[in-house]
């Protein structure tokens, strides 16, 4: 009998070719942050904006010294962007001349510039779109399949062996580190003038406050320009504080918001959430690390154990072997002594059989000595 077919819901022809846009659309998109990360790393809206704030083709080619060759390659990647919002462009140009212009998302991407209320995101891009964030995510269907003890590992501590954001991520690579610390630095700090402007009123009556995870103060700095009055302090790890400059506007404290946080009227917090979720897989992954160590210390004193019964049982043998030893010395001692007096007697027996024997033979040479007299004076006779 011949299978039953499987059914499934066809979709009109309309449809189909929306899914189609749409899977087109979502397997490739990835080339849009791969080109943001392309022109962020060329530094092509730092380039737009020395230009004056307008640029082609060629003049973008000549100000980042790239080869001419690959002029039309980069046109393909700002059309990408330009679609994407990235960059703004004069659709009206001949192809190949166009005007890319900067668009409010690619000027916060404009590097090396120093300017009130502005932070440049450059990093903020490169560290997200770096090759370990991407490797970690093409781990995605790996990471799900693999079961694990809680507390479950990131994708991407589960790949490298370190957490996000941690204090440990200098270990797996120093660049990638510095590049993600100055990009959540970058972030943290990006529109806090628009917050002082339009959510003012929240910092009046303040005398003092706590911006916890505050970097370098810029966050700080910005407020007590706003407000004069207020006394501002920094909470921050030791590494942070360490690179903040020391201005005496604000006051540095390292330390740890899970911890302690320094006495104010009131408390800042950026991305709590987040803090509070990495400062958990954190203290997690410690626990996991220390439940691991005590597992193997206690594997390794019943390893001691077994190696201390084998020891011993070794020694009662020993003990054992030792205590038949000595009565095997005990016997032959006393073999011994009994040989040494046995001997003593038989030498005792021959010494006075040997004076018998000396008391018999002097009565006889005695004996003999009056023989030999009486027969000498009978020779004599006979010789008259």
């Amino acid at each position: 009998m011949a299978a039953q077919a499987e059914s499934i819901e066809v979709p009109t022809d309309a449809e189909l070719l929306q899914a189609q846009a749409d899977l087109w659309r979502h397997s490739l998109y990835y080339l849009t942050s791969m080109a943001l990360r392309c022109v962020v790393d060329l530094e092509i809206p730092t380039a737009i904006h020395r230009l004056g704030g307008v640029a082609s083709l060629p003049d973008l080619m000549t100000a980042l010294s790239l080869p001419s060759v690959k002029m039309p390659f980069l046109g393909r990647v700002m059309r990408v962007l330009v679609n994407s919002g990235v960059f703004a462009a004069d659709n009206e140009s001949e192809p190949g001349m166009e005007l890319y212009r900067l668009t409010p998302l690619s000027r916060v991407l404009v590097h090396g510039v120093v300017a009130d209320e502005h932070h440049s995101q450059k990093y903020f891009v490169l560290g997200v779109t770096s090759p370990h964030y991407t490797e970690a995510a093409l781990g995605l269907a790996d990471w799900f399949k693999k079961d694990t003890e809680p507390p479950v590992p990131s994708p991407f501590e589960e790949k490298f062996g370190v957490p996000l954001l941690d204090e440990k991520t200098a270990l797996l690579d120093e660049e990638l580190d510095d590049v993600v610390n100055q990009g959540v630095a970058a972030h943290d700090n990006l529109g806090i003038a628009t917050i002082l402007r339009e959510c003012g009123d929240i910092f009046k009556g303040l005398e003092s406050l706590t911006d916890c995870c505050g970097g370098d103060g810029t966050t700080a700095r910005a407020l007590v320009k706003a407000y004069p009055h207020i006394k501002c302090t920094v909470l921050d790890l030791l590494k942070v504080i360490d690179k903040a400059p020391a201005d005496g506007v604000i006051n540095y404290v390292a330390g740890d918001l899970f911890h302690t946080v320094p006495p104010s009227q009131a408390v800042m917090l950026k991305e709590y959430h987040n803090l509070r979720a990495a400062a958990f897989n954190s203290q997690a992954q410690e626990l996991g690390r220390r439940t691991e160590d005590l597992v193997n210390s206690r594997r390794a004193n019943a390893d001691l154990r077994g190696q201390l019964s084998e020891a011993q049982a070794a020694l009662r043998a020993k003990e054992t072997e030792h205590a038949a030893l000595v009565l095997e010395r005990d016997r032959l001692a006393k073999k011994l002594a009994d040989q040494e007096e046995s001997h003593k007697a038989a030498l005792k027996e021959a010494q006075d059989s040997e004076a018998a024997l000396k008391a018999e033979f002097e009565t006889e040479a005695a004996g003999w000595a009056e023989t030999r007299q009486s027969l000498d004076e009978g020779f004599g006779l006979l010789r008259t």
